[in-house]
């Protein structure tokens, strides 16, 4: 596969997701908390935090699929490609990194792991 830009791919997925929404299309919400696509600024009550390219993308497909486990091969070529030399330790890094800026906003338990299948986001109401 050849090389390409995360510029490229935020767009992509921008408009993936503006053609799937009625409403602000640069903006994804679960429960109180609100990604903003275009800045990359994730807020809600508690305060307000800025993720980097990649993490916004991978939060937004996340917020997408909501209660529901995305597969790490799944996230690994909606992200990257499925670039050959990636593997599951880049996904892990950039939820581990995820993570730390979403305990800022005290969302690091709303991201949860599915031992040896992927990941899922969690609105407060669901287990």
């Amino acid at each position: 596969m050849k090389p390409f830009s995360t510029t490229v791919l935020l767009a992509k997925i921008q408009a993936l997701l503006r053609r799937q929404q009625n409403n602000d299309p640069d903006k994804l919400s679960w429960d109180d908390n609100q990604l903003n696509g275009l800045t990359n600024e994730l807020t809600n009550s508690v305060g307000s935090v800025t993720l980097s390219p990649t993490e916004g993308a991978l939060l937004a497909v996340l917020i997408s699929h909501l209660n529901h486990t995305v597969r790490k091969e799944q996230l690994l070529e909606w992200l990257w490609q499925g670039g050959k030399y990636l593997n599951e330790n880049t996904l892990n890094v950039n939820i581990s990194r995820l993570r730390v800026k979403l305990s800022t906003v005290k969302l690091a338990q709303d991201l949860r792991t599915e031992r040896g299948i992927g990941y899922r986001l969690v609105a407060n109401n669901e287990d």
